[in-house]
């Protein structure tokens, strides 16, 4: 067992893929009647992966690709079968991507995954020996993210699954509490770290409800609807799980570790660790002992810590942890380290208030029950197709997020929230990811 001074060495920055090797190449202006080559690539990324052979590096050049895909056929333990951007290049794909029960011994890292087009669930793992690592994966609130194995044993098991270095967020539809960040539905062996696991529907590690010997270490789980179960149901329960060093903070709905068993089985020998634990639910019931309950049983929880993680930029996504964080002392992994394709923050090593992103207030007086008008905008230089602006809103210590919102394409925007809050003044703030965020406004509120 890993204690503080033992910690996982976690890079500081994820694993470059500049010095690829691309086997076989695909890009968004390629043929699929091509040789695979730089100089004459692939038109789609199934194209790409139905090519490879153990060994083989399969690189995306930079560009969208809208396509399900279906990794058929795997690698082997000395020479695994790898799906990668091409070197310095930002590669997403927009659909479902499925690494099926016949394709053990993948890889997938560096790349951004959206599965908003897919039927609900992606990335799907039914292979054992699979790693996605240093990958942005979402599905804009349409569904599950992640989803290990099938515990029904038709798909197939998620055994020995790493998921290392990703961030991952903004995953699941709303008020359903049954979309997750991972879901771990049929696993033993998994590795879960190094992750920011962020801004989820529901659950952010989902232990449900055959995960086994699963190692979850080293991830900052933060503003989820829920954080971490532990979970059965029928004759199935997960078992021997350690949910250790983590970050786990803000759940908004309940808990942020927590258990429940649905059938004839209690799990067994699963343990919460030497966490770091914050709660700032409106409910204090869910706030008590850092928010973890252990009134459904089937789990420990020991020598966890509560503390605020202190995050050096965390309305912008940053969860690195500040130097006078309280977490650093039980965090196991580098509380500088930066999850994703690139290295690189939301927010970035830019000033905290970039002017690329401005947002004002039509009033900064309103009563309570108004809607109060904001509106903003962004440099023309920083916009992208679909770009999300999140709008928060802080009254005293607690923030919120209030609204959603898309950016035109002359790069302006618009968002009018009810004001339900009883404390007088709020400060709103528009936060665009990867891009940067506003400067406050402040709104008084009338009785």
């Amino acid at each position: 067992m890993l204690g503080a001074a033992g910690a996982l060495a976690l890079s500081a920055t994820p694993a470059s893929a500049d010095s690829t090797t691309c086997s076989k190449v695909t890009a968004p202006s390629g043929s699929d009647s091509a040789a695979g080559t730089a100089s004459a690539p692939f038109r789609t990324v199934q194209r790409l992966v139905d090519s490879l052979s153990p060994g083989h590096t399969g690189c995306l050049r930079g560009g969208s690709y809208s396509e399900n895909v279906e990794v058929r056929s795997g690698g082997t333990s000395s020479a695994p079968l790898r799906v990668t951007a091409y070197p310095g290049e930002k590669a997403t794909v927009v659909g479902e991507f499925e690494v099926h029960k016949g394709a053990p011994h993948v890889v997938v890292d560096h790349l951004y995954l959206n599965g908003r087009t897919s039927d609900r669930v992606s990335p799907i793992v039914n292979a054992h020996d699979v790693t996605f690592r240093n990958d942005d994966v979402t599905n804009d609130h349409t569904g599950i993210c992640f989803l290990l194995g099938d515990s029904n044993g038709e798909w197939g098991r998620a055994d020995r699954a790493r998921i290392e270095n990703n961030r991952i967020h903004d995953c699941g539809r709303r008020n359903t509490e049954l979309d997750h960040g991972i879901y771990v539905e049929a696993s033993t062996g998994a590795v879960i770290q190094g992750n920011w696991i962020y801004d989820n529907s529901d659950f952010g590690v989902h232990l449900y409800p055959d995960a086994q010997r699963a190692e979850v270490r080293g991830n900052v789980i933060d503003g989820n609807g829920m954080g971490v179960t532990f979970s059965g149901a029928g004759g199935q329960a997960s078992s021997n799980n350690r949910l250790e060093g983590n970050v786990l903070a803000n759940s908004r709905k309940r808990w942020n570790v927590e258990s429940w068993w649905g059938g004839s089985a209690t799990g067994r020998g699963n343990l919460a660790r030497a966490n770091c634990l914050y709660a700032s639910s409106r409910s204090s019931y869910y706030n008590e002992h850092g928010g973890v309950t252990t009134s459904g049983g089937g789990f420990t929880s020991a020598s966890n810590k509560v503390a605020n993680p202190r995050y050096e930029h965390g309305s912008a996504n940053d969860f690195r942890l500040a130097p006078g964080s309280g977490c650093r002392a039980v965090f196991y992994g580098d509380p500088s380290a930066v999850p994703g394709p690139d290295g690189s923050v939301h927010a970035a090593s830019t000033p905290r208030f970039r002017p690329s992103v401005r947002l004002a207030a039509a009033r900064h007086s309103v009563r309570r029950g108004q809607r109060v008008r904001l509106r903003g905008r962004v440099s023309r230089s920083s916009i992208r197709p679909g770009q999300r602006v999140l709008l928060y809103v802080r009254a005293g210590s607690h923030r919120r997020l209030v609204a959603r919102v898309r950016v035109s394409r002359a790069g302006r925007f618009v968002a009018r929230p009810r004001v339900a809050s009883r404390a007088r003044r709020l400060r709103f703030r528009a936060v665009v990811p990867r891009v940067g965020r506003s400067r406050a406004v402040r709104v008084r509120v009338r009785a």
